[in-house]
C-alpha cells in the first residue's frame, strides 16, 4: 500500500518529456475551451470561404450596375434637336422675347430672324455663364441682338414697329392726361397735408381763410337768419 519508491538517481531519465507535454497540452486545450465559451454568435469563415463570399459579392454588384445602366432614363430625339427655321417653335425663340407690351403694325406679327444661334437650345450651365462672360467683356456678340444677315423685310417691319410704338408713347405724354389713380393720390396727399388736426393752430388757415371762401350774399343770409334766430323760442305755459 502506498507510492512506489522512485528509481535510483543513476536510473533516472535526465528530463521528462511525457510528463510536460501532456501539461502542455491539457493547458492548450483548456485555454481554447475558455476562449471557445467566450465567444457569441457565428465564428468568422476561413480563408476558403471568405474568397468566395467575395467573389459572389463582386458579382452582385457588377450586375446591379448592368442593370442600372439599362434602366437608365433617356430623352427623346425632340427635347435634344433645335427647332428647324419655319416650325412654330422657332417664334418662341427665349433668347428674342419681346417685352410684354401692346405691339401694333406689321412687326407685332412678324415672325423672328432667319439663321440664329441654335446653340442656345442645348447649352449647359457652365456654356451659359462663359457665353455670358463673353458677351460681357466684348468677346462676342449678344444672343438677342439682331445680326448682319437678318431678313431685310424682317428688319424693316421690326424698325416699323418701333417708330410706331415711339409715336404712341410720345403722343400719349403730350396729350393724355393724368390717371384717376394719379388724381386721386394727389387729392389725397393734399388732404393729408392741410389737416387741422395734425397741425398747430393758424389763424390765416383756419380763420382769415375760411372767412375768405365766403361771399357777400352768404354772408347776408347769415345775417338775415342770426336776426330772426330769437323768433324760434317761446316761453313755456304752465296748468
Amino acid at each position: 500500500m502506498g507510492p512506489y519508491m522512485p528509481a535510483p538517481i543513476d536510473q533516472m531519465p535526465s528530463r521528462g518529456p511525457d510528463k510536460d507535454d501532456d501539461t502542455k497540452g491539457e493547458t492548450n486545450q483548456d485555454e481554447d475551451d475558455s476562449s471557445s465559451d467566450d465567444e457569441i454568435g457565428p465564428s468568422l469563415p476561413g480563408a476558403r470561404g471568405s474568397a468566395a463570399d467575395e467573389e459572389a459579392a463582386a458579382q452582385r454588384r457588377l450586375a446591379s450596375r448592368v442593370q442600372t445602366a439599362e434602366d437608365k432614363i433617356t430623352r427623346d430625339e425632340w427635347m435634344l434637336v433645335p427647332p428647324e427655321h419655319g416650325d412654330w417653335t422657332s417664334k418662341v425663340d427665349p433668347t428674342k422675347i419681346r417685352s410684354r407690351k401692346f405691339q401694333t403694325g406689321k412687326g407685332a406679327r412678324a415672325p423672328t430672324a432667319k439663321g440664329g444661334d441654335n446653340s442656345l437650345w442645348m447649352e449647359t450651365a457652365a456654356d451659359k455663364a462663359k457665353r455670358v462672360a463673353d458677351e460681357v467683356m466684348g468677346v462676342r456678340r449678344p444672343a438677342n441682338e439682331t445680326g448682319e444677315d437678318e431678313d431685310p423685310k424682317a428688319k424693316a417691319a421690326r424698325m416699323e414697329a418701333q417708330e410706331t410704338q415711339r409715336r404712341i408713347e410720345e403722343y400719349n405724354t403730350k396729350n393724355r392726361g393724368k390717371s384717376l389713380m394719379e388724381e386721386h393720390s394727389k387729392s389725397k396727399d393734399r388732404k393729408e397735408e392741410d389737416d387741422p388736426s395734425k397741425r398747430a393752430f393758424d389763424r390765416e388757415k383756419d380763420i382769415v381763410g375760411s372767412s375768405k371762401k365766403i361771399g357777400l350774399q352768404q354772408k347776408k343770409q347769415m345775417l338775415e337768419r342770426a336776426a330772426d334766430f330769437g323768433s324760434r323760442f317761446s316761453k313755456g305755459s304752465y296748468l
